[in-house]
């Protein structure tokens, strides 16, 4: 007679494949990065900037009288910096090791985006879907190329969503060590980009939704929660406010401030297109997507007011890309970089919507389309375009 495996030792093995089968996948598709180079633009002024800041003390003045005349100065991202400096002065600035950090980043980030998408989903296989679609996201393949944005963004969004995946941890286990060590990751992130500060109205969201027990009135110690982020986070706000009140603040003097209204909206949009695609399509096709997307708006509330979790990921897409939508003096496509954390939420939404399907016969056509679209349609686009 067959011994069966313990449930939970199957479980083991089935997490151990996926985690496998994830970093397999992005270490042999994101290899060719390890044959690039520093460009002369972005790189170059990362790495004086770096190189500038020789002590722990110049990295974390907010203030430090930078002699380069670049974005890099603007932003106040420590850990940014950090990566920039640890990186130069320990492989002598050879790009090889730098490119390899980033692959192996976004492959742990790929990890917790499947972990991310368990506890949502409670599904191993669609998980796994989700997680590996994020890893080959051609978007985010073309983020990892240019490392003046994928060593903000990769290692930003690595302490977002762990931070996010430690929150949920603690509310299915209501383990104090998990928030706990939330608290700390959410504090360490803000140094690497401001939009970590929007993981603040997320959690709130979502405990609200979740968490919070409408017919309690009283103040629990639970509802403390949303607010620990938000005083964690003053430090970075305070700082934020004293760059802004600099006048050669390059955000607000070189790129134009910001932009409000109909240009906001229309540039939410065509991200969430750009989402879509996953490559640039002629105008045409852009404007049937925006209103494509316009029309379905009704049919895409009344969804996730009957499903808090499809309102929770739709808001969590929102939010995470709202960051960006004043950035309309570039060409979206020369902005992808914006797509990376947002793409987990994404791709965690579709699968759910998948999951949620009863009837057997058009479960198992869905999941042929969708991995035809998230998967299939991604290696294409990376291994067929350059």
């Amino acid at each position: 007679m067959k011994s069966k495996t313990p449930p939970q030792e199957g479980a083991i093995i089935k997490t151990f494949f996926v985690l496998l089968l994830i970093t397999t996948t992005v270490l042999v598709t994101y290899s060719r990065h390890l044959t690039l180079h520093f460009d002369n633009g972005d790189d170059a002024e990362f790495l004086a900037e770096a190189q500038q800041k020789d002590t722990i003390w110049k990295i974390l003045d907010y203030n430090f009288p930078s002699s380069q005349n670049s974005m890099a100065q603007s932003y106040f991202v420590p850990i940014q910096t950090l990566i920039w400096r640890t990186l130069s002065t320990t492989s002598d600035r050879n790009p090889y090791y730098f490119y390899l950090f980033i692959i192996l980043l976004h492959a742990i980030n790929a990890i917790i985006v499947y972990f991310i998408a368990k506890q949502i989903l409670q599904n191993t296989l669609p998980s796994a879907l989700a997680a590996l679609s994020f890893a080959i996201f051609y978007p985010n393949y073309h983020t990892t190329e240019w490392l003046g944005a994928s060593i903000s963004y990769v290692p930003g969004s690595f302490f977002y969503l762990l931070t996010l995946l430690l929150y949920l941890k603690y509310t299915q286990t209501k383990d104090n060590r998990w928030i706990a060590t939330s608290y700390i990751t959410f504090f360490i992130g803000l140094f690497t980009r401001e939009i970590h500060l929007w993981l603040i109205p997320i959690i709130t969201i979502h405990y609200l939704l979740f968490i919070r027990v409408k017919s309690h009135l009283r103040i629990k110690r639970q509802d403390l929660i949303p607010i620990i982020y938000s005083v964690l986070s003053l430090p970075l706000i305070y700082i934020m406010l004293m760059k802004m009140s600099n006048p050669n603040y390059t955000i607000r003097s070189l790129w134009g401030g910001f932009n409000f209204g109909v240009n906001m909206l229309y540039r939410l949009m065509h991200y969430i297109s750009y989402m879509i695609t996953a490559v640039s399509v002629g105008q045409g096709m852009e404007m049937i997507l925006a209103y494509t997307l316009l029309l379905s708006i009704p049919f895409i509330a009344c969804w996730a007011l009957r499903d808090k979790t499809v309102l929770f990921l739709i808001l969590t897409i929102i939010i995470t890309l709202s960051v960006f939508i004043t950035n309309n003096f570039r060409d979206i496509y020369a902005l992808s970089r914006h797509l990376y954390t947002a793409s987990a939420f994404w791709f965690i939404l579709i699968y759910y919507g998948y999951s949620r399907i009863g009837d057997p016969r058009i479960r198992t056509f869905s999941y042929s389309l969708l991995l035809s679209y998230t998967v299939l349609y991604n290696l294409v686009l990376i291994f067929l375009i350059k």
